[in-house]
């Protein structure tokens, strides 16, 4: 597809707010169906949604008939679909209906795995094709206000990659939350706009723009504004870099039911929802073929190699009746049809082969199909615009495994493997393949890599790293070459490396490497390359630098224990400049190759200037885990007593005893020492350096606009700008008295109407001087069209009485921002009060005051250290993260009567503790007018 990069404006009304004017035109790109002009995608800078100049959606009705098998055999993203259902607590639901259901499989799955009543509403042939494939109940119809459903309400309501679609989405957000039970749930996804840009990987980029399909596009911030619209109090949305995920309910009690993740679960059902369905449908179905396939991926990623096995011979029998098809020895003539899925089905099958069936001929030989199959699946699909993702990273990944696969053969048997799996695949028996001949041409002429990683050195003056040998130490190698260089730094200058002859290592050991120190800093990302010399003739190692640093690109850093130039010990060799010594570490408890191996992860961790604290596992394979030891500067604390994870037997299954693995543990020792655990074991002693996570786990979760500015303006109060401009009238600021030099801070330069201050005190930008819980005393009633405060709340006595004070003030349909701190130092004594937390604010200014909540939320995370005295009591509390700040957006929707609201609080004790509140460090303005304006 031909992409465009544009930089022009554009008159056009957006859909999603309504505002006329000036549009960026973001890119130009041809249409996802073949026929039609190319589209514009245009960004609107009020509301921050995308969308086409035209918006003209596809007929559903009529079209994409030929897209059934794609999606069923290999489309369809059934565990991301249901992923959101498994939050839910299932007897929290009876009735379930899913808006633009295409296929059914969320509705099917959801009626195979909970015995929910399931209703579809789709007008496209895909949802006919579902309907009668999986015997599932749907209108083929719009969804609309209008349409009959039946009397009952619904306790949840699925929309998945629809909303995208629609030019006008408030009418269908509208009749959907109408069809909510009042405790009812809609759940939505829709692509990511933070993807539109061009760095973004073709296919990823034309996954969220299908043009032509997908007419508006979402941020965060546009998302939730328009689910608040259509008239949800409570909007919860998760971000990847693909996805926005939306939980909206008519009522917060409906979010509070979601539940934490819990992926074993999770992936057992889906295992056994693709197994039955594989043997219910058709044998040479698209159905039986795309659920016999995902069966057999589940299986492979989940270590069962048995059950996947089974799962393959049921796929393979499949393919041959379908498509006469031999999985194990695929004929790829040009020209063929061949499944969807194929190249999943041998990159898997290779993963089989190398991790569970040990026979590493056969997986290359899968893994080299893979590759022919992925180039030309690619290729034919590539002119209709379909890209399913999965496809391509498979491919992506087979290039990389089939060296791998070949490396775990013998040297002397390489050739002749790569003979027997490359000959039918030669380009002149029909097949696309030139590719992978390419491929064997490179592995016959160059060393193999046995290793390329990243890594990300945790302090300055890298001089040492330790490396583990599990995985060299299984592919033997007569001769190695081991590299280390600065990630992006040129290949030629800031590199060690060393050359190992014969090299005796056991998988149980390590090697320590001594090299002259790195001058970078801490955090600085390395690349550590292994590389196979045997039987070739030595390349230049800058060649072998750029072969590490290309595998390596993109992946997440992996850890090593690392030292610094301080730490060398005077017995310690110091090597050439270019130089590594290599000192081989035998394992703790005996010698090389009768070791203890063990594994552990870190779910929470802090520390502070007086000690850290550690929770999580610890796993020694075939040995029990008896006692454990923490160390760190000189001190060391015991742990005897492990937590049950029942969890870990999912990926551990032949080892019983890791149920009793989990392990809290708090090391009072001052910060920045090398910490190491000392395992105890059945099998003897273990100890292992412990790598310490760079921020505190769990990591601390982002805050919806975070990455808009939110210390400059929060995404609410630029909301609340909005529509406080868009409404006109006078804005009353309560708390407005602002320090010499800050005078431009906002909203106040933001907002085009009148502004009037008020506070306690005089001061710049004070109009009125009085006590905000007698606001009535200075303004008319119905006199305001809004009404603004930041960090205010907390200062009042009798927040309450200031809510019912703002609603007399406020004229029908006015706004009201306020943001309050929720976990924050004390300050402004003695005139501290109060801490707020978004429900706090839902209550201050909620119906019961006379306002619609439009939008709640608390932002800014921050970390909660218990004292020295509290440690042992609260020793998770800095692991949870409490908020800094909570904001609201509201509107006045009803008058409350005189004296609704109360408290036995008098006016003038109220006003007199209100002036105490302190003034120091603030330049006093002239006299302020007094009255009510």
């Amino acid at each position: 597809m031909h992409r465009h990069w544009l930089q022009h404006e554009v008159q056009a009304r957006c859909p999603l707010c309504g505002v006329e004017g000036e549009k960026g035109a973001v890119l130009s790109t041809d249409h996802v169906l073949p026929g039609l002009p190319p589209v514009t995608l245009l960004r609107c800078p009020a509301c921050g949604a995308a969308f086409l100049q035209d918006l003209t959606p596809p007929d559903y009705e009529t079209g994409m008939a030929e897209m059934l098998d794609y999606y069923v055999e290999q489309g369809a993203g059934i565990d991301l679909i249901v992923a959101p259902l498994l939050r839910l607590p299932p007897r929290s639901i009876r009735r379930c209906l899913e808006v633009g259901c295409s296929f059914g499989f969320a509705l099917d799955f959801s009626r195979h795995a909970f015995g929910w009543e399931v209703l579809g509403v789709d007008p496209s042939p895909l949802a006919a094709a579902g309907a009668e494939a999986l015997g599932l109940p749907v209108r083929r119809s719009y969804f609309s206000a209008n349409l009959d459903l039946g009397p009952e309400p619904f306790e949840l309501a699925v929309c998945s990659e629809v909303l995208e679609h629609i030019a006008e989405p408030h009418a269908l957000l509208a009749a959907i939350h109408d069809r909510l039970s009042p405790e009812g749930l809609l759940v939505l996804s829709t692509p990511n706009l933070a993807l539109v840009r061009p760095e973004t990987p073709e296919g990823a980029l034309g996954r969220a723009l299908s043009p032509g399909l997908h007419l508006v596009l979402y941020d965060r911030r546009a998302l939730v504004r328009v689910l608040e619209q259509a008239g949800f109090a409570a909007v919860h949305v998760e971000e990847s870099p693909e996805t926005l995920r939306a939980f909206a309910a008519r009522s917060p009690a409906a979010l509070a039911r979601l539940r934490p993740a819990d992926p074993p679960a999770e992936r057992a059902l889906l295992r056994g929802y693709f197994e039955a369905r594989a043997e219910s449908a058709p044998p040479a179905s698209a159905l039986a073929c795309g659920m016999a396939y995902r069966h057999f991926k589940e299986c492979v990623n989940a270590g069962l190699h048995d059950e996947a096995a089974a799962s393959r011979t049921r796929l393979a029998r499949i393919y041959r009746e379908r498509f006469d098809l031999d999985l194990e020895k695929p004929a790829l003539e040009a020209g063929r049809r061949l499944p969807f899925n194929l190249t999943g089905a041998l990159f898997f099958s290779g993963i089989l082969e190398l991790n569970g069936l040990r026979r590493p001929d056969k997986a290359a030989a899968a893994f080299a199909a893979a590759i022919a199959a992925g180039s030309l699946l690619q290729e034919s699909q590539n002119p209709f615009g379909l890209c399913d993702g999965e496809t391509e990273a498979l491919l992506a990944q087979s290039r990389k495994h089939l060296p791998m696969a070949l490396a775990a053969r013998p040297a002397m048997e390489r050739e002749r493997t790569v003979r027997e799996i490359e000959a039918p695949l030669r380009p002149e028996t029909g097949v696309i393949a030139g590719l992978a001949a390419r491929l064997f041409s490179r592995l016959r002429q160059r060393r193999l890599l046995l290793i390329a990683e990243r890594f990300v050195a945790p302090i300055a003056r890298l001089s040492g790293v330790v490396l583990p040998l599990d995985v060299i130490a299984r592919r033997p190698a007569a001769r190695l070459r081991l590299v280390l260089a600065i990630d992006g730094a040129d290949a030629t200058h800031d590199y060690r490396a060393a050359t190992l002859s014969s090299p005796p290592l056991s998988p149980e050991e390590s090697l320590r490497l001594h090299f002259a120190p790195f001058d970078a800093p801490a955090g600085t990302p390395f690349l550590l390359g292994v590389l196979d010399l045997s039987g070739a003739a030595e390349a230049p190692l800058a060649a072998d630098l750029r072969a590490v640093r290309a595998v390596a690109a993109g992946r997440p850093p992996i850890t090593l224990a690392c030292r610094g130039e301080g730490e060398r010990t005077s017995a310690d060799p110091l090597p050439d400049e270019r130089g590594i010594a290599a000192f081989r570490v035998a394992p703790a408890g005996g010698p090389a190759g009768l070791g203890v191996r063990a594994v552990y992860r870190l779910d929470a961790f802090w520390c502070d200037p007086h000690g850290l604290y550690l929770r999580g596992w610890v796993h020694a394979h075939e040995h029990r885990v008896r006692a454990l030891r923490v160390e760190s500067a000189g001190r060391s604390t015991r742990v005897d007593t492990f937590a049950d994870r029942p969890d870990l037997l999912a990926f551990y299954p032949g080892h019983e005893h890791v149920r009793h693995s989990g392990f809290a543990v708090y090391l009072p020792c001052p910060p920045g020492h090398p910490v190491h655990l000392t395992l105890e074991t059945d099998g003897g002693p273990a100890s292992l350096p412990l790598p310490l996570p760079e921020g505190p786990l769990p990591p601390w979760p982002a805050s919806p606009g975070d990455d808009d500015g939110y210390d400059v303006l929060s995404p609410m109060l630029r909301r609340f700008v909005e529509l406080a401009n868009a409404r006109g009238g006078r804005v009353l600021q309560v708390g407005s008295r602002t320090p010499a030099g800050l005078e431009g801070m906002p909203p106040r330069p933001l907002l085009r109407g009148p502004v009037t201050g008020l506070d306690i005190h005089p001061g710049h930008y004070v109009d009125l001087v009085g006590d905000a819980h007698t606001l009535s005393r200075f303004l008319r009633e119905r006199s305001v069209d809004a009404v603004v405060s930041g960090s205010v709340l907390e200062h009042l006595q009798a927040p309450w009485l200031f809510a019912a004070e703002v609603n007399r003030v406020l004229k029908p349909g006015g706004l009201v921002y306020h943001e309050a701190p929720g976990a924050w130092p004390a300050h402004a004594q003695p005139n501290d009060f109060w801490r707020m937390s978004a429900e706090g604010l839902r209550a201050l200014f909620g119906p019961a005051s006379g306002f619609e909540v439009l939008a709640a939320r608390d932002a800014g995370p921050v970390a909660m250290i218990p004292g020295p005295q509290w440690r042992q009591r609260h020793l998770d509390m800095p692991t949870v993260p409490a908020y800094a700040m909570a904001e609201i957006l509201a509107r006045k929707v009803e008058e409350i009567p005189p004296g609704a609201v109360a408290w036995p609080l008098a006016v003038g004790a109220s006003e007199e503790r209100a002036r105490r509140y302190p003034v120091a460090g603030l330049r006093v303005a002239p006299a302020p007018r007094e009255g009510p304006p």
